[in-house]
């Protein structure tokens, strides 16, 4: 087994109903150290977390390519990229970590749609 190297980010805009603290602690829980890409007006929690504020609105896609530019610039194996919207598993970075990928992966996504999550009530 191959040992893994990451860089964690979590893509961010302003919410009415924001859930980004929430996100973060479930990438910390899991063993991740989340960097946060932040359009202006996002929840500021720049205490906690390293934040990248963009001056000016770059919407979806080019904070998306702005955070993996970043990612791969820190020279990690492997990136884990999310939005402020997800909830982890507390197993899944070991998981990941567990996972022989295949040499030719580029791509792996370990989503689960809220209906067949069963380890929460």
């Amino acid at each position: 087994m191959s040992i893994k190297t990451w860089s964690c980010f979590v893509t961010t805009a302003p919410r009415e109903i924001c859930t980004l603290k929430l996100t973060c602690e479930s990438l910390a829980d899991a063993g991740w150290s989340p960097v946060i890409f932040a359009e202006p007006g996002s929840t500021d929690l720049s205490d906690f977390y390293p934040t990248f504020w963009n001056v000016d609105r770059l919407g979806v896609w080019r904070n998306l390519h702005q955070a993996l530019t970043w990612a791969v610039a820190q020279g990690t194996s492997h990136v884990f990229a999310v939005q402020d919207d997800v909830d982890l598993h507390p197993e899944t970075k070991d998981w990941l970590d567990a996972l022989e990928w295949p040499k030719d992966a580029g791509f792996i996504s370990p989503y689960t749609p809220r209906p067949y999550q069963t380890w929460k009530s």
